[in-house]
């Protein structure tokens, strides 16, 4: 017979089996060199993860600091990681991969910097690559339809304006002369 109980939290009531254990910060550690070893993580993932295993605030930035020590982590090669990661395979523009950095915690000028190593020849390829693609792909009535919603998708990308505007007239114009 498998009984559960219920745990009152004020006006919520919780099953115990879904309640995870806390950690010990000697338990947590080998859990929390795994994760990080497993793949590169910002320094506010891993907080993160080590608060989710039920450390104090305190215990956690000690552990943080001693995982920056051993070198399991390290935010610049976190930050090289995710910009190549997410230009190459999901063919995020710049300001996408920032927004993305911003949001796990990584400091804007590490971010500046490590964004000017994207060769400038690449990007606008892989913009130009994926411009190509979509405009294929894309109905509308008018070559003017079409072109809007080519902008739209690249700036959801998060390719700047400028480029955009200038690829999808190359496009349209393009086009237009088939």
């Amino acid at each position: 017979v498998h009984t559960i109980t219920l745990i009152n939290f004020g006006n919520q009531f919780m099953d115990s089996a879904k309640i995870k254990p806390r950690l010990t910060p000697q338990q947590a550690r080998p859990k929390i060199e795994k994760y990080c070893s497993y793949q590169e993580r910002s320094q506010w993932q891993v907080r993160k993860k080590l608060m989710d295993y039920g450390l104090s605030s305190v215990d956690a930035d000690m552990m943080l600091v001693e995982l920056i020590r051993d070198n399991f982590i390290n935010e610049e090669r976190f930050t090289r990681a995710f910009v190549f990661g997410k230009f190459k395979t999901k063919g995020w523009g710049k300001k996408k991969i920032q927004q993305g950095l911003m949001a796990v915690g990584v400091n804007e000028k590490l971010i500046l910097k490590i964004l000017t190593e994207l060769p400038a020849e690449d990007y606008s390829d892989k913009l130009e690559i994926i411009a190509q693609k979509k405009w294929r792909l894309i109905k509308g009535s008018t070559i003017y339809e079409r072109q809007v919603k080519l902008q739209r998708f690249l700036l959801g990308r998060g390719y700047d304006m400028d480029a955009v505007i200038s690829i999808a007239k190359q496009i349209s114009a393009y086009s237009a002369d088939e």
